[in-house]
């Protein structure tokens, strides 16, 4: 087709679909942050690990819910056209530690192009121990929305960090097969129709 004058331009700038130059400047996307704002990040982190701590002798769902609140307010505010600070960035990322928060971000996450900015976003600012989880939920979102480069990019970023995240090794091995992105949103519909049972240790990781 023509890409001038095909509605295929059209239909993608609708959808929020932006073609990009090469491959570098989709991974300048995932480009970790530096300088000042990695030390600030730094910070953050080491106390949102000691308010962790705190809420992990509280027992019970308290890390859970304390996740939920965290992934339902940040999706929030970046919809509103907010940017998150270091400290919400830090307490987020160490939440989604969790296999059940972080699975959660997942389903609360839409497929859309303003949902792959933002786990674009967290992902950068991570402290890079924490990056794997926000950035496989990046390569989730960015596969569904299409955009098989960025997804499989941010789960190859992932590994880079953590070579046995399993999550991020299952999502780029359905992108090598080729599998559609509709088996996340199936995978989803049926995890709607079950009750949600929370781990016996809410430190459960990969």
């Amino acid at each position: 087709f023509d890409p001038i004058t095909s509605t295929v331009a059209v239909r993608a700038t609708i959808a929020g679909v932006v073609v990009r130059p090469d491959r570098a400047s989709v991974a300048d996307r995932i480009t970790p942050v530096n300088g000042a704002a990695r030390d600030a990040i730094q910070r953050a982190s080491r106390e949102a690990r000691i308010r962790l701590k705190a809420l992990h002798a509280a027992g019970g769902t308290a890390m859970y819910e304390a996740g939920e609140q965290a992934v339902r307010d940040a999706l929030r505010r970046h919809d509103a056209g907010a940017r998150l600070t270091d400290d919400e960035v830090a307490w987020l990322t160490t939440l989604l530690v969790d296999r059940d928060i972080r699975d959660l971000a997942v389903g609360l996450t839409e497929p859309h192009s303003r949902n792959v900015d933002f786990w674009a976003d967290i992902t950068r600012r991570a402290d890079e121990p924490l990056v794997p989880a926000p950035a496989t939920l990046l390569a989730v979102t960015a596969w569904r929305c299409g955009d098989g480069v960025l997804a499989a990019m941010a789960a190859e970023h992932a590994l880079g960090i953590d070579g046995s995240y399993q999550f991020a090794d299952t999502v780029l091995q359905a992108l090598q097969a080729g599998v559609p992105p509709t088996v996340v949103d199936e995978a989803l519909a049926d995890a709607d129709s079950e009750p949600t049972a929370l781990p016996d240790d809410p430190m459960e990781q990969e």
